[in-house]
Formats: C-alpha cells, sequence, structure tokens
C-alpha cells in the first residue's frame, strides 16, 4: 500500500485498522493464559472452577452455539489436587570394598 497518495482521511483509517488488529492478535494470544492463571487462583483460594465453567458456557452459548460434543470427557480445566510430595531420600554413601585397592589420589603415593 502507498501511503504517500492516501488522503488524511484514508490514512488515518489505515492506522486505526492497523492499531485494531494489532490489538486483536495481542488478546488473541494473551487472554488463555490469562483465564488459566485466574482459574488457578481461583481454585486455589477454594472456589469451584466448575461453577465458573458452567457460567461461561451458559453465557457463551447464545453467542456461539452449543458445545461441541466430543468423543470422551472434557479434560479438568484444573488440577483437582495438589501433586504429593516427592519423599526425601537420604544419601546413599557406599562403604569402601577392601577387595578394591584404593586409586591413588594426586600426589597420595602410598596407596
Amino acid at each position: 500500500m502507498d501511503y504517500t497518495t492516501l488522503t488524511d482521511e484514508e490514512l488515518t483509517q489505515a492506522r486505526l485498522d492497523v492499531a485494531n488488529e494489532i490489538e486483536r492478535r495481542y488478546r488473541l494470544n494473551t487472554v488463555p493464559e490469562q483465564i488459566k492463571d485466574f482459574l488457578l487462583r481461583y481454585h486455589a483460594d477454594g472456589g469451584d472452577v466448575y461453577a465458573i465453567q458452567d457460567a461461561m458456557i451458559e453465557q457463551l452459548s447464545p453467542i456461539v452455539g452449543p458445545r461441541p460434543v466430543t468423543d470422551g470427557p472434557a479434560p479438568d480445566p484444573v488440577p483437582t489436587t495438589d501433586p504429593e510430595p516427592l519423599p526425601e531420600l537420604d544419601p546413599v554413601v557406599p562403604e569402601p570394598d577392601p577387595t578394591v585397592d584404593p586409586v591413588p589420589v594426586d600426589g597420595d603415593t602410598t596407596g
């Protein structure tokens, strides 16, 4: 597009169109992660994420239509429980093997 040939009004409209497209792409890239973060915080605070899921479906269905049927159950939006922490392991220090000659350390001539 040759911007030098546009009228002031056309150039202003082109600038607005570009700004709107940048904003649209930003929303598409950031909103899913923002929703995930919100749901994780809500869940951590004791909220029922399924109530939010139901409310979202109820609000969106008139706009986007009914939820598509899947072959299986929908995955949980967030973990329902925190994973169990791994047990702490005691460090294992092997006993020296008396049948093996020790490897000399730098400068050690006794071995």
